[in-house]
Order: C-alpha cells, then sequence, then structure tokens
C-alpha cells in the first residue's frame, strides 16, 4: 500500500470489502504493508468521487467517507481509516514492509502479534503474492507463499490484494487459485474480483459459511463492478 493509493476506485472496493466482512461478524486486522509513494501515476483513479450517482450505491458509507476526506477534507494518507472512519474497528499493523527479505520473518511475527485473537487479517501489498522473476528491490511490494501460510496455520483466515495486468486475467485466476490451494494444502479459495484487482481469501473451515455471506451481499451491492469468483 502506497498512501498515492488512498482513496483510488480500487481503494474502495477494498474498504468496501472489509467493510462488508466486519459487519458479518468477522473481526479483523489490516496489515497495510506500507511502501513509499513514487511517481509511477498508479492510483490516480479518483474521477468516481464526483460521480455518486454510479458509484455511491455500492456502498454509501465508505463513499461517503472518502469523498469527505480526500474531497472535502484533502486528506491523502490512509491512516485516517484507523481513526473514525468505517473500517476503525479493525487492528491496524502499521510497519513498513521491509526492504530486506531478511527482516520479513520478524515482520510477520510482530504482524501475528497485533492480530491474535481476530480472525480475518489483510494483506495490502502493492502487487500482490509473490510470482517468479520479481527482483529483490522489488520484494517489499508482494507476500511470499511462505508468509501466507505461516498465517494460515496460525488459525487466520487470510485476504490478499492481488493487481491484475490487462491481459491473461481469467487464466492468471485459474492458475493463482490452483496456487493458493497447493501452496496451503487447502480446498476453499475464493475472491472478489473486479476490472483490474482481486481480493483473495483463503478460508478457514469455520469461517466459510460467514465469509460467504459477505461475498454475496458484496457481489449484490457491487456488480457488475465486482464480482465473486469462481461464480
Amino acid at each position: 500500500m502506497k498512501n498515492q493509493y488512498f482513496a483510488d476506485e480500487r481503494d474502495y472496493l477494498k474498504y468496501s470489502i472489509i467493510r462488508y466482512m466486519t459487519a458479518q461478524g468477522l473481526t479483523c486486522t489490516v496489515c497495510w504493508m506500507m511502501t513509499p509513494n513514487d511517481e509511477s501515476g498508479q492510483g490516480d483513479k479518483k474521477g468516481y468521487l464526483e460521480e455518486p450517482g454510479k458509484w455511491a450505491h455500492c456502498d454509501p458509507a465508505v463513499f461517503a467517507y472518502l469523498r469527505d476526506q480526500y474531497v472535502t477534507k484533502s486528506r491523502r494518507e490512509c491512516k485516517v481509516m484507523e481513526e473514525d472512519g468505517p473500517i476503525a474497528s479493525c487492528r491496524f499493523f502499521v510497519e513498513t514492509a521491509p526492504e530486506s527479505r531478511d527482516q520479513r520473518p520478524g515482520f510477520i511475527s510482530r504482524c501475528l502479534e497485533a492480530a491474535v485473537g481476530t480472525q480475518l487479517l489483510f494483506f495490502d501489498p502493492d502487487i500482490g503474492v509473490y510470482r517468479k522473476g520479481v527482483r529483490s528491490w522489488e520484494e517489499n511490494q508482494y507476500l511470499f507463499w511462505e508468509e501466507l501460510k505461516r498465517v494460515f496455520e496460525a488459525g487466520h483466515t487470510v485476504m490478499v490484494y492481488q493487481h491484475l495486468f490487462p491481459r491473461g486475467q481469467d487464466s492468471f485466476m485459474e492458475r493463482r487459485t490452483q496456487l493458493f490451494k497447493t501452496q496451503l494444502q487447502i480446498e476453499h479459495v475464493s475472491a472478489i474480483r473486479a476490472k483490474e484487482v482481486a481480493f483473495f481469501f483463503a478460508s478457514q473451515t469455520d469461517h466459510l459459511a460467514i465469509l460467504g455471506n459477505a461475498q454475496a451481499a458484496i457481489e449484490q451491492a457491487w456488480y457488475p463492478k465486482a464480482w465473486r469468483y469462481p461464480r
């Protein structure tokens, strides 16, 4: 997560998903995995905030909050969500994602300590779960598979942000779903998908029903802008 992404169109969906999850009774810890802002231009999709007729109905509470913070108050940092926003009931692990891979085990240990007693642990890397070919200086933009497995084995249902590149999205979703199943040795993997992003869920068995109810509510509110995967 970068602060430049705050209140972006994809950020709106993210906060809405978390709000729906907590509204269904899942307790949640958010791990921002913060990285410094850059000059990529990513996170600039803020125009939807000027189109409430097209967007506000998806999640009126989150839309109104983001519009007030970004447009009215000119706030540009995700930490505002920790203060009094629609997901303020969550816990937040705010450490910056380490640039050195050697520092990551300690980072995850501290994250797990912060998440004790909560059911859902959301990771918000800039890009998603690790893939082959990532250069070492880009690794802080990814969640590693061994980290995902460690968190899942600690008893948490895990939600992970995943960027979708323009080409081959359907086949990517299929491959990534299978990787989740193989890496974690589980059967229950699902996602909320949109045009450019997906939010993957590796669910503990005793969270399946409540997770399914939340995902159904999200699809009902957001379709066709976002939908459940697989359908």
